[in-house]
């Protein structure tokens, strides 16, 4: 009696650890998820609030420095605030305030002091408005990589959910067959039953670990404004950014050193960084049509990543606003 008892456990025992193995592995592992309506706008919504109708019309020619020689032989500027001047198209307004400087010193009238106050006061005009336009640019590129972190840690939950699942089943049917084996032993007096449940109990514990690790949750993530698709392109004018921004971005802010522009240097680090595959990877235009195109399918990984471009993006925008500080500091210089 005992002994029958001891069988009915023991095949007991291997369904139910085969159940829990067979169960959690027919479970698919790259599934999208279908987001609740209390998250669903962060998909889809837009960061955009209007008001980028950009004119092209006047868009720079490349920069050289012969270019603002005029105003260069005053020595009043540096080099990256008269490069700066010349992607603004004030340039010629920085020549007047030093012909009007210069003049000034030679004759010191009332009128010239009101003109050299008036070109000043054009140049910061023009300076505070491009100042306005970068931090539009900076808060909507902030918005952005905020709603890819939000919706990347989202995911990362789930996946974590479902990872504590196949850790679970794994310790469960190990234990569940490692009873088993102990009860075949007892109950058949045949040393081959523990070694074969022993050898199906390994097989199941590094399937369940397997697919522990291969867990891939994904959400369709929509951009149709993505500024990363103009840096990646490098068309000759840009869909979401100024033609000053774009300018600079395109261009050596120093001619007389080797450095590539800004946008270039941009996609360097993106490759350098391992945040784009190497150029002969099967990867690569994946990538590529995810992250420069409308939207499409992220897992949390791909979503930190765009999250990091975007920062980086930020960041490169933000010597912009340095360089307009510079340039209206040395325009507020005293030189009368």
């Amino acid at each position: 009696m005992a002994l029958s008892r001891r069988t009915f456990l023991f095949k007991k025992s291997i369904i139910f650890g085969f159940t829990i193995i067979l169960v959690v592995m027919t479970c698919g592992c790259a599934t999208t998820v279908k987001l609740n309506k209390r998250h669903q706008y962060l998909v889809q919504s837009s960061c955009y609030i209007g008001g980028d109708n950009y004119d092209w019309k006047g868009y720079p020619k490349p920069f050289t420095l012969n270019k603002i020689a005029y105003v260069r032989k005053y020595n009043r500027f540096s080099d990256n605030s008269l490069y700066l001047a010349y992607s603004l198209g004030i340039d010629s307004l920085l020549n007047e305030l030093c012909e009007t400087e210069a003049k000034y010193k030679l004759n010191p009238t009332l009128a010239l002091r009101d003109r050299y106050d008036h070109e000043k006061q054009k140049i910061s005009e023009t300076v505070n408005l491009t100042f306005l336009d970068m931090t539009s640019l900076k808060t909507e590129l902030d918005c952005e990589e905020e709603r890819a972190n939000q919706v990347g840690m989202y995911l990362q939950n789930k996946v974590g959910k479902r990872e504590k699942i196949y850790a679970v089943a794994g310790i469960v049917s190990g234990a569940v067959l490692g009873i088993a084996a102990s009860t075949a032993g007892l109950a058949s007096g045949d040393s081959k039953v523990p070694d074969i449940l022993g050898l199906v109990g390994g097989i199941g514990g590094a399937a369940l670990g397997f697919k522990a690790l291969s867990v891939d949750k994904r959400v369709e993530f929509m951009h149709s404004r993505n500024q990363l698709r103009d840096i990646w392109e490098g068309r000759d004018t840009a869909q979401f950014f100024s033609p000053t921004v774009w300018f600079y971005l395109n261009n050596p802010r120093n001619p007389q050193n080797s450095l590539p522009s800004l946008r270039l240097q941009l996609i360097a680090k993106w490759m350098a960084f391992g945040q784009l595959s190497d150029a002969n990877s099967k990867e690569r235009q994946a990538q590529i049509d995810l992250y420069f195109g409308e939207g499409g399918e992220y897992n949390a990984d791909e979503l930190s990543m765009r999250a990091r471009m975007l920062q980086q993006l930020e960041s490169t925008i933000m010597l912009i606003t340095q360089d307009l500080k510079i340039l209206l500091s040395e325009t507020y210089k005293s030189g009368i």
